[in-house]
């Protein structure tokens, strides 16, 4: 039981968290809406959603604890072709949502969003290049990536804050918050001031938020792509033996 709950498990307890989130978000919309469209208070598959969610805020906190020091970045992002094509995967997720925000909406910010989706493309796409290589990319590709989720959060949570139903956006608020942190924790290793602890802790987020948010469909795209990204791209989850580890052995070997 102990070898499960290691930071090194942390991909697979966040997938199988985040699948049972999902599942709970489907049962809440399936049986938990009234007459007028709207979601019961205190359904069971709330309850237990804010529960869990809970719980694997709590999981991240602790297991990411120990991941200090080894901020190299060919230790944590080396050559990799499972990390390109999960970057690929994030380049035809954003690039198929900003192609639905051009052609299927109308006004000004779908138009800007869907323009700076279609840039992030071939930003993206040299991302996966470079992490297929084991390159270490120039600080401003990733910065630009984060910007785009800032100005996407920022613009629609002036649409999600006039609902007065929580469950309706705030996984996908989330998720993006997530999304912008992690992604902006990846450009200050290409500057080779990386942390590992809030690099995990916030790509793993994002992957678990991007999970449940897969219930609203015009977004599944952009949600899968991403959350594809965040798995596919972690730091390393290797705890570094502690200053405290190495003084007694030091002490020992004297």
């Amino acid at each position: 039981m102990k070898n499960i709950f290691k930071p090194t498990k942390l991909p697979l307890l966040i997938l199988c968290a985040g699948g049972i989130g999902l599942l709970l978000r489907l049962w809440l919309l399936g049986t938990g809406v009234d007459d007028k469209g709207l979601l019961v208070s205190g359904h069971p598959a709330e309850i237990l959603l804010w529960l869990l969610t809970a719980a694997v805020a709590a999981m991240l906190a602790y297991l990411t604890k120990d991941l200090v020091e080894a901020g190299k970045y060919r230790f944590n992002f080396p050559a990799s072709d499972i990390g390109g094509i999960g970057t690929f995967l994030a380049a035809g997720g954003i690039g198929i949502t900003a192609l639905t925000e051009l052609i299927g909406k109308s006004g000004t910010f779908p138009v800007l969003l869907g323009l700076m989706g279609l840039l992030m493309v071939p930003v993206l796409v040299f991302l996966g290049y470079c992490r297929r290589k084991g390159i270490r990319p120039a600080p401003i590709f990733h910065t630009l990536i984060s910007l785009y989720l800032m100005v996407r959060l920022i613009g629609f949570y002036r649409h999600w804050s006039s609902d007065p139903q929580l469950q309706d956006y705030c996984f996908r608020l989330l998720a993006t918050v997530c999304l912008m942190l992690a992604v902006y924790q990846r450009a200050a290793f290409d500057a080779g001031i990386g942390k590992r602890r809030p690099c995990a802790f916030f790509s793993l987020a994002a992957v678990y938020f991007c999970c449940l948010s897969l219930t609203d469909w015009g977004e599944i795209p952009f949600f899968l792509g991403t959350g594809a990204w965040m798995i596919t791209n972690l730091c390393s989850l290797i705890p570094m033996p502690g200053r405290r580890m190495f003084r007694s052995r030091r002490e020992e070997e004297s």
